[in-house]
């Protein structure tokens, strides 16, 4: 079974920032890329792994873990929830330039991003 998430754009730096100060225990979510995830249909826990990622109808693989979720009140979620948006941080064991193309916006609200899909893909193994 293969689970997605709908990523709305990449966090704003201030926005990192200000996470990272909060979390200054967490020297991980320093390493990894925040973004805005859209209404899940499904729960994924910390430390799930991400096999694959679809931008603009072109797919990459990728080997990408989950760090760190929080909502706009900033306090740790278990993971990724079912029927919530949140703010992922993901660390990529590899630099992928795929990923810059993302834009970086300011709400999971904000109307200025571009016209594009991005999914991360996560393949589940018969435990989960």
């Amino acid at each position: 079974m293969t689970k997605k998430i709908k990523i709305l754009g990449r966090i704003p730096n201030n926005l990192k920032n200000r996470i990272l100060n909060i979390r200054k225990d967490d020297f991980s979510l320093n390493e990894s890329i925040g973004f805005w995830v859209d209404y899940s249909n499904f729960s994924i826990p910390l430390g799930s792994t991400f096999n694959s990622v679809e931008h603009n109808n072109i797919f990459f693989n990728i080997n990408a873990s989950l760090k760190f979720v929080t909502d706009n009140s900033f306090l740790e979620m278990e993971g990724i929830e079912e029927g919530y948006k949140t703010i992922a941080f993901i660390f990529f064991k590899d630099d992928l330039n795929i990923l810059t193309e993302i834009p970086i916006i300011q709400s999971w609200y904000d109307n200025s991003k571009n016209s594009f899909d991005t999914f991360f893909y996560k393949t589940m193994d018969l435990i989960n």
